[in-house]
């Protein structure tokens, strides 16, 4: 029996038996070494949420008086979410194959996204378009459009199309989704300011409200804060802020609230982080259910489309394999959220346009999730988990605190113009960008477990963006962050570096003292650390006292030693001098020494590398010696 059995096997018989917290606790402490587990396992998010280790039912907070149960908004029966696939390509003729593949391997709705400022896509031509939809069934299918601010130009030639092909306009099914403040937050500039982009909006509105009652005129999407770095509860606030902005704006032109909210979709990203992505898209049917209440608008489900697109900003740009995991994720955590309709990025999205393979995978991850794991069998699966419900609650209450805030400020269109939501936003990306740079938030094959022989392979870049029509810029636009960015640029320098000096790869040498048994933890450490930035790591053995080859075998540009404690206090020092005789540039050391820390400076570590390090730093740190070594290395082949 291994030690600590006898500990898991007593908390499962007390959970069994007595069901009691404070029983759970004492023992999870004793396991811990007396460590308060609510303090040494919790976590807390970026919306300032602490998440607990253990849940029970008194932990469900039930919605105050003025906040309606999202629950009661769901469909009587769970029914199969539309499954959507984005094309964005320039070629109209290879958009249509595309279109015409996508719908026959199992695609439900079709969504065009169009060249505009800020944004690439198909050309916003109505031939073009018309041509990418040629032989598709529009009596059937549901096509969306993204066109940025130009959406006007946009359904005219969707409404041309429809009646040239016959569809009534109580068969058309759609969306145009007119989003001008989404467009503002994307690109800082419109060509009609803000307040005349607004106005607009409500004149195209008020005219076709009603007209095509399967077409959804107004979007109001999250997707621009959640791939800037925007925390769940902030990207739900700027969802809500923005539909209310809509809303009053078409209540300036006659348009009631009801009708408003009728013609009108919500989109956010889902990302990997399972759990959160339920809780936001639950915390956001609540909070829209709030905001209908509020406006005197009869609540009916599907009132108000919710969709969710996988991230953007969660797409590994190496190893794009790894996507296809994270893609399933997300889509996973969108249908327990109870999205509408999903629509996956294809796993090459990051690095360039999507070939038919990718647009395969995207759609069959939607489909065997339907189809073989009946993900859209049970309505809301996440209700009566103590857990998730108190996460949709606190991330319920945590949105509509910043979605007051914006409303005090002014609004929607007042926040974007002051920055207000653009700094908001800019500080909890850095915030991001720290937890994934000290290890806090794991990204699988980006800064753990990367695989170096790993290729992306060749696709077809994405077209260059379109241009904005006025250098005067009216708000400061949303920054994109991806995740993972940080090591991916050091694994990009290192790779560079190997192909302009059509040389191997630039590695460390780990020293490794005694044996493996000893070693082989923090070897593995270095070795996915070092992995994060495409660096190769070669071993070198020495016995446990730094006896060993010769000390030129140990003067590579970069070194770490690797070893246990105990071999630490007998061979590290010896192992370091001997590094630096060799000719060594940088030795680091994996772990932290305690009372031998000053004793192996003086050897010649320079670095003491744990897991509680800033893996950005030591990075940084290590890819400007190697790229160093390796230029003076060419420079001295080529006067050779």
């Amino acid at each position: 029996m291994k030690p600590g059995d006898n500990d898991i096997r007593a908390m499962l018989a007390a959970s069994a038996s007595a069901g009691s917290r404070d029983t759970w606790l004492a023992l999870a402490s004793k396991a811990l070494g007396g460590r308060d587990p609510n303090q040494s396992l919790a976590i807390e998010t970026l919306d300032g949420i602490k998440v607990r280790p253990l849940y029970e039912r008194a932990d469900v907070a039930r919605p105050a008086p003025a906040l309606v149960d999202g629950r009661a908004v769901w469909p009587d029966g769970r029914r199969a979410w539309d499954i959507r696939q984005l094309h964005a390509s320039p070629d109209a003729q290879a958009t249509n194959a595309a279109i015409l593949e996508d719908l026959a391997g199992g695609v439900t709705s079709i969504t065009l996204r169009l060249e505009a400022p800020g944004q690439f896509g198909l050309r916003p031509r109505h031939e073009a378009i018309a041509a990418a939809l040629e032989g598709v069934h529009l009596d059937m299918i549901s096509i969306g459009l993204e066109a940025g601010e130009d959406y006007l130009g946009a359904a005219q030639s969707l409404a041309a199309i429809w009646q040239e092909r016959g569809i009534a306009d109580g068969v058309a099914r759609g969306a145009i989704n007119a989003d001008p403040l989404g467009a503002l937050a994307r690109v800082g500039v419109l060509e009609d300011r803000a307040h005349d982009a607004l106005q607009t909006l409500a004149l195209f509105a008020a005219a076709n409200v009603g007209r095509r009652p399967g077409v959804r005129l107004l979007l109001a999407d999250g997707r621009p804060y959640h791939n800037a770095g925007a925390s769940e509860a902030e990207e739900i606030a700027a969802v809500l802020a923005t539909a209310v902005a809509y809303a009053r704006a078409l209540e300036r032109e006659g348009v009631s609230p009801a009708k408003s909210f009728s013609a009108l979709a919500v989109v956010v990203g889902a990302d990997a982080d399972q759990f959160l992505v339920i809780a936001k898209l639950r915390a956001l049917r609540s909070t829209l259910a709030r905001v209908l209440e509020a406006s005197g608008v009869e609540q009916r489900p599907g009132l108000i489309e919710i969709l969710a697109e996988t991230s953007e900003r969660m797409l590994a740009r190496h190893e794009t394999h790894v996507n296809m995991l994270r893609n399933t994720i997300a889509v996973a955590a969108a249908a327990f959220g109870g999205a509408d309709a999903i629509s996956v990025l294809p796993h090459t999205w990051s690095v360039g346009q999507p070939d038919g393979h990718a647009r395969r995978m995207a759609r069959n991850t939607q489909i065997i999730l339907q189809e073989e794991a009946c993900l859209d069998r049970v309505t809301d699966p996440a209700a009566g988990s103590w857990y998730v419900e108190s996460l949709t609650d606190a991330l319920a209450a945590r949105a509509w605190e910043l979605f007051q805030d914006i409303e005090r400020r002014g609004g929607m269109e007042h926040a974007l113009l002051d920055g207000i939501v653009q700094e908001r936003i800019a500080r909890t990306a850095e915030r991001r960008a720290e937890r994934q740079a000290g290890g806090r938030e794991e990204l699988i094959g980006m800064t753990g477990f990367a695989d170096l022989g790993g290729a992306s392979g060749a696709v077809e870049p994405h077209p260059v963006a379109g241009g904005t029509r006025r250098s005067e810029r009216e708000a400061v636009p949303l920054t994109p962050f991806r995740d993972g960015a940080q090591f991916e640029d050091l694994r990009a320098r290192i790779e560079a570096a190997a192909a302009a000096h059509g040389a191997e790869r630039p590695g460390v040498t780990l020293v490794c003292l005694g044996r493996r048994a000893d070693h082989g933890a923090r070897e593995g450490f270095m070795r996915n650390l070092l992995g994060a930035a495409g660096i190769a790591c070669h071993n070198l053995e020495l016995a446990a006292d730094g006896s060993g080859p010769a000390d030129d075998e140990l003067g590579a540009a970069v070194v770490c030693i690797c070893g246990s404690d105990a071999d630490y206090a007998v061979g590290a020092s010896e192992a370091a001098r001997r590094a630096k005789a060799g000719g060594a540039g940088f030795v680091m050391l994996a772990g932290k020494p305690g009372a031998i820390e000053g004793e192996l400076a003086g050897a010649g570590v320079e670095a003491f590398v744990h897991a509680r390090s800033n893996r950005v730093e030591v990075l940084s740190e290590v890819v400007a010696r190697l790229l160093a070594d390796a230029g003076r290395d060419a420079a001295g082949a080529h006067r050779t």
